[in-house]
């Protein structure tokens, strides 16, 4: 199975996003990469944010078809890559701002 859950907390200080802790991101089976990057997060902020922190939640599923119709075979692969992910505030992550 390539199933995967990606869990990364970033901070946010005025204009720059730092991934924490340093060492990544957490991977529950480690078969998949996060699709952000700080880079990312950080081209998406809006001038003059508070300081926050950040919980990003990623999962990865392999959905099998069923029926797996032969007519679909060129165009829709047998697993299908599902991603979901999600953003929500963390406290806990937010750095100490002046």
């Amino acid at each position: 199975a390539v199933d995967d859950v990606i869990v990364t907390v970033y901070s946010v200080s005025g204009s720059s996003v730092v991934s924490r802790p340093t060492s990544g991101p957490y991977h529950m089976f480690n078969n998949q990469t996060s699709v952000f990057t700080p880079a990312k997060l950080q081209s998406q902020l809006v001038s003059g944010a508070p300081c926050a922190g950040i919980l990003l939640v990623e999962v990865d599923y392999n959905y099998h078809q069923v029926l797996a119709l032969p007519w679909l075979a060129p165009f829709v692969p047998d697993p299908v890559l599902l991603r979901a992910y999600t953003i929500m505030p963390l406290s806990a992550a937010e750095p100490v701002c002046s």
